[in-house]
């Protein structure tokens, strides 16, 4: 231990003097700006309402999904994205929604294939419900 080799009155000194830097640099670190967190962003190919194949798009349906940047609304719930990564042509994204009163925590795989968009709930076998885009409504 170097603090024992100082005779007390110097090490008093030492501390002393030491103690202005290190609150500046302290006060420098606790005013410094946080990092910025990158923003995860669904790709824009995959935006817009998209409801079942064969759905009339009428707003009325269940399986009516929409997909923003960073949202995916569904009939009763709205997921944020919580992470995103590609495979291929299609992305998986991490998700946490309230849906009916509940925290839900789960991934989607969604690619587009043949104009429709195939979702499936990551890592599992159920296989992808399709669902066809809903034209844009004009004003």
């Amino acid at each position: 231990m170097v603090n024992s080799l100082i005779p007390k009155p110097f090490s008093v000194v030492i501390a002393s003097a030491a103690l202005p830097f290190a609150a500046a640099a302290y006060a420098a670190m606790a005013h410094e700006e946080p990092a910025q967190a990158q923003k995860i962003t669904i790709p824009e190919r995959f935006h817009g309402t998209w409801d079942a194949v064969g759905s009339d798009c009428s707003g009325m349906s269940d399986t009516m999904l929409s997909v923003s940047e960073t949202r995916l609304i569904f009939h009763e719930s709205v997921a944020t994205i919580t992470a995103l990564r590609t495979d291929a042509d299609a992305i998986i994204v991490d998700v946490s929604a309230l849906a009916e009163g509940e925290h839900l925590e789960t991934a989607y795989r969604l690619e587009i294939v043949n104009g429709q968009l195939w979702m499936e709930v990551a890592g599992t076998n159920y296989g992808a419900f399709k669902r066809e885009r809903c034209p844009q409504k004009t004003r």
